[in-house]
């Protein structure tokens, strides 16, 4: 699966890479891409794989032959991955394009944002940074939301929503849509024989993606205001919230906080992963 995913950032195009790619997935994914290059002229891009499968082999030729396309039409490209050889893969990926290519490891993506979006220094921009600390609190403006569907993620919309009618601020809902395996269990394993042997079933995993889709477009209508947007990713619930606030310019993430003690706590939940590793405020909502 290929999602672009909508951002305020003009000249960058956000793409998250998920699954097994396919020809398919290039036929849908090409001509929006194209479609971007020619209202934007010349874009970065930044490619985040996640649970990622590989290509089929066809898949593969074409995510270089757009490059091979548009060779002057891509000004950074950076390559978010886990995985050692994506690294390679951003190697070879640069001599098919003019642009800059640079591999980032899954906890390096706000450094893939800096280096995306980085600009030479100005005299400007080198006194705001010795007067930082006597700046003036500034309102929100782009408010992010993680949802997950549970009570508490309700009670932390709500919570969004208040504060943004109070600043006239932007809000974001997002939910971290999860890859996942059936498994083809037979009779005997009940038995304790035999071996469950795991299956991946696209269409069942699709129809759940716009199920979550359709109830995100719900609560957000039932939240009855102007300046709100829904995104459903595929990813997991951490990652995908970290990396869709720094695409959406987020300067407050709201989360709902499930109040795990103990083992749960020391595991730790999205909402604890999210505190430690945003850039931006973030707001914890409890439920009681």
């Amino acid at each position: 699966m290929l999602q672009i995913i909508p951002s305020p950032h003009q000249e960058v195009v956000v793409v998250k890479a998920t699954g097994r790619l396919t020809d398919e997935d290039y036929k849908n994914f090409v001509p929006e891409l194209e479609r971007l290059i020619n209202e934007r002229g010349a874009i970065s891009m930044l490619v985040e794989f996640e649970n990622f499968k590989g290509w089929e082999p066809k898949a593969l030729w074409e995510d270089f032959r757009i490059g091979l396309k548009h060779p002057d039409d891509f000004k950074k490209i950076a390559i978010v991955g886990d995985k050692a050889w994506f690294h390679l893969f951003a190697i070879i990926a640069d001599a098919f394009t003019c642009g800059e290519v640079k591999y980032f490891n899954h906890n390096e993506i706000q450094q893939a944002w800096d280096w995306i979006l980085a600009k030479e220094p100005t005299d400007n921009d080198k006194i705001s940074q010795e007067t930082e600390e006597e700046k003036p609190l500034l309102p929100y403006k782009n408010i992010v939301v993680a949802m997950d569907f549970s009570p508490h993620a309700e009670r932390a919309l709500a919570r969004s929503v208040e504060l943004a009618r109070l600043y006239k601020a932007k809000v974001a809902v997002v939910h971290a849509f999860e890859n996942f395996m059936l498994y083809d269990v037979y009779p005997d394993d009940f038995l304790g024989a035999g071996t469950a042997l795991p299956m991946y079933d696209p269409e069942l995993e699709q129809q759940l993606f716009d199920s979550a889709e359709k109830r995100l477009e719900e609560m957000v209508k039932k939240a009855d205001y102007d300046k709100i947007s829904a995104q459903v990713i595929w990813g997991s619930p951490s990652a995908t919230v970290i990396s869709y606030a720094e695409s959406q310019k987020a300067d407050l993430i709201v989360a709902g906080s499930h109040g795990r003690k103990g083992i749960a706590r020391l595991l730790g939940s999205t909402a604890n992963s999210i505190m430690h590793k945003a850039r931006c405020d973030v707001l914890v909502v409890r439920l009681d």
